[in-house]
């Protein structure tokens, strides 16, 4: 049998590569962070170990992982190299926001009405993100604003699906057409058809003394 010969390869080297900053951020994030989580899937599936060259006793050429005169893996710097960047790439990217962030992020805190039981949200101003408290107050203030008609938006969530009404009643201001849109519904049935719009039951945006037909 011929000694075996190693598969060497030049190495990837860099004294402060641009990734770096990133990979060390990603470092330093909980493990259970749904960006890491995501980062995480090339480090197993990603090889890093070298192989060697050998040949067989029927003379064939073939490969196989290559071990130092310790048995411990030898490890390519170029593939860990690799590795890495693939890793640079979803740990650089921006998280991704929820349904409401999005809502009142692409259309503002002037437009939408938030009902929720959040006591801090981030707003966007002007180009910065900023983090707002929302008092106790916050969700009577959002309702008003909503049927005043300050607000054309109104965003509620299970805190706000029970002991109010946003239909279109004869003695508020904002008498607009509902459309009613159902996002993340939950786990509880009869939670999510007490705040949806159906036309079997009265809901938060159809009851009686309305002014418009229930919304669609």
């Amino acid at each position: 049998m011929r000694t075996p010969r190693r598969d060497h390869r030049p190495q990837c080297r860099s004294d402060q590569p641009a990734w770096r900053d990133s990979f060390i951020r990603w470092r330093s994030l909980d493990r259970h962070h749904p960006t890491r989580v995501c980062a995480r899937l090339p480090e197993p599936l990603v090889p890093t170990q070298l192989f060697e060259l050998f040949t067989d006793d029927e003379g064939n050429l073939q490969s196989r992982p290559a071990y130092d005169a310790d048995g411990n893996p030898v490890i390519s710097r170029e593939a860990v190299e690799r590795r890495d960047r693939m890793i640079e790439h979803p740990a650089s990217l921006p998280p991704v926001q929820g349904a409401l962030d999005q809502i009142l992020h692409r259309f503002g805190t002037d437009l939408v009405a938030e009902v929720t039981g959040r006591s801090r949200r981030i707003v966007r101003r002007q180009d910065r993100l900023c983090v707002e408290s929302r008092p106790a107050s916050a969700n009577f203030c959002e309702t008003s604003a909503f049927m005043d008609d300050d607000k054309r938006i109104l965003v509620f969530s299970d805190a706000g699906g029970t002991g109010r009404s946003y239909h279109a009643d004869l003695t508020c201001r904002n008498q607009r057409k509902r459309i009613h849109y159902l996002l993340e519904p939950g786990w509880k049935a009869d939670a999510a058809i007490q705040g949806s719009a159906v036309r079997t039951a009265p809901t938060r945006s159809s009851r009686r003394c309305s002014v418009r037909s229930p919304p669609t």
